[in-house]
């Protein structure tokens, strides 16, 4: 309830301008009561981008390994991740904007699992599309990351399910577009 609730006052207020008190008002508890779980604001925001990006990593380690063909590893990398926009668009948006208030060792962490991340995505990407030059593949894949970080942060009123094959279909199509 912590983390969920730091997650989503990071998001709409920004970290800097959230306090621990006001993480423990939004989980119910007080804010010293917030240490009796964690050491410092510090820490929630470590242990909840270290939890989501193992999350995702776990995840992607495990679409390569089962997937058939790389447009089934596209297709299935592509759903778990638009499945994580739509469930936890806090964390999403919170993983890719605070980043840099972690501590130097906690954003070394992140950048090594981010950079792992990406270069699945990037590898599938270059079994695809053996005619994109892998500098080019790495782009496109980081504007496809943006577009999702984008409708993590926005908050539209459409219909999450509606979202989900918006993005999907937008992912996929920016990937395998041929660019001129």
């Amino acid at each position: 309830m912590i983390l969920e609730e730091a997650m989503r006052l990071f998001r709409e207020q920004g970290y800097a301008a959230t306090g621990i008190d006001d993480i423990g008002a939004a989980a119910g508890i007080s804010g010293p009561g917030v240490y009796r779980h964690f050491s410092s604001k510090q820490e929630i925001l470590a242990e909840a981008i270290r939890d989501g990006t193992d999350h995702l990593l776990t995840e992607a380690g495990d679409i390569l390994e089962k997937s058939a063909s790389p447009t089934e590893a596209l297709e299935a990398l592509t759903d778990n991740l638009v499945g994580a926009v739509v469930a936890h668009p806090n964390l999403v948006a919170v993983l890719m904007q605070e980043e840099h208030n972690l501590d130097p060792r906690a954003r070394r962490s992140r950048n090594r699992a981010y950079g792992v991340y990406l270069d699945d995505w990037v590898g599938i990407l270059g079994k695809l599309r053996p005619d994109l030059p892998e500098a080019e593949a790495r782009t496109a894949v980081h504007v496809v990351v943006g577009m999702v970080v984008a409708v993590a942060r926005y908050s539209s009123g459409v219909d999450p399910e509606r979202v989900a094959q918006l993005l999907r279909s937008m992912i996929i199509g920016a990937l395998l577009a041929e660019h001129a």
